[in-house]
């Protein structure tokens, strides 16, 4: 059986087009941080995606939309 994705922030069930816009992240982390050798693993749905580059672009010096 496999397994139904859920959002990381949230918690709720993909729907259709969460799974269509893939905003699923996975990243090793490397030397130089408090989290070395850890994996950080991000799956969002669309509405939380939003809040956290919204976040994410307030909290930079630079904008991280291109």
């Amino acid at each position: 059986m496999k397994k139904t994705k859920r959002c990381t922030m949230c918690g709720k069930k993909f729907e259709l087009h969460d799974k269509f816009a893939d905003l699923c992240f996975e990243k090793q982390v490397g030397y130089g941080s408090a989290h070395d050798g850890e994996t950080l693993k991000l799956n969002l749905c669309c509405e939380c995606f939003d809040r956290l580059a919204d976040v994410l672009n307030l909290i930079c010096k630079e904008n991280i939309f291109r």
